[in-house]
């Protein structure tokens, strides 16, 4: 089946999100930014409050549907096992080897034969090479992306969440901090000095070459600058 535009887009956040993160680590406390997103998502599963003292390849991916705004389909957990259940009782995980899996899935770890124990996210695949490239948090303290050939043993199985039940716009950690910057400067004008700060940003942050003056009409201007903060 045709992935559609909605699925296709969240799917490609979720990518984005998690690539934004690769390289962050505990060792120079760079992956606190994941833990307080997974934070930030109230209230925390069992009481739970994320720290990256013990594993937390879960909270990556959880963190990254809080930040992209789809906790709806991707639950906020700590385990890994904790969201395969979640996902096996609304039948959308696939533990059959033969699965080709899309950008956007959740896939999952078994390195010894027993049971669930490391989940990331797929970035992308490629069906000649036979390959799936992934972005893992908590690989030897960082995110990291890791290329493994599809059917490897140490699968365990792929999560799919249900993209396509989300509503579009969809409403991403960005957008809503676009949204209450906007609101917060409700009142404000030019008699406050107002515009000339957004125009003072415009020119040195967002079009250096055709700079604006106190002259314009700063209302376009204002949306430019809203956006870029």
């Amino acid at each position: 089946m045709a992935m559609t535009q909605v699925e296709k887009k969240w799917r490609t956040a979720m990518v984005k999100q998690m690539r934004s993160w690769l390289g962050l680590n505990v060792y120079d406390g760079s992956a606190q930014e994941i833990m307080d997103m997974w934070n930030s998502y109230t209230p925390h599963y069992n009481g739970y409050n994320a720290n990256y003292r013990i594993a937390w390849c879960s909270e990556t991916v959880s963190a990254c549907a809080v930040a992209v705004g789809c906790t709806k389909v991707v639950p906020v957990m700590y385990e890994s096992g904790q969201q395969v259940k979640w996902f096996e009782e609304r039948n959308q995980f696939h533990k059959d080897q033969n699965y080709w899996p899309s950008m956007g899935d959740i896939i999952y770890f078994d390195w010894c034969g027993l049971s669930v124990q490391h989940v990331g996210m797929v970035e992308k695949v490629n069906p000649l090479r036979k390959t799936i490239t992934t972005i893992e948090g908590n690989v030897d303290g960082r995110v990291i992306r890791r290329t493994i050939h599809q059917g490897d043993d140490i699968i365990y199985g792929y999560a799919v969440p249900d993209y396509n039940s989300l509503a579009l716009p969809f409403k991403s950690a960005k957008a809503k901090k676009v949204v209450d910057k906007a609101k917060s400067w409700i009142g404000k004008g030019s008699e406050d000095g107002f515009n000339k700060s957004l125009i003072n940003y415009y020119n040195r942050k967002i079009d250096t070459s055709n700079k604006a003056t106190y002259s314009d009409a700063w209302s376009a201007i204002m949306i430019s600058v809203v956006a870029d903060k």
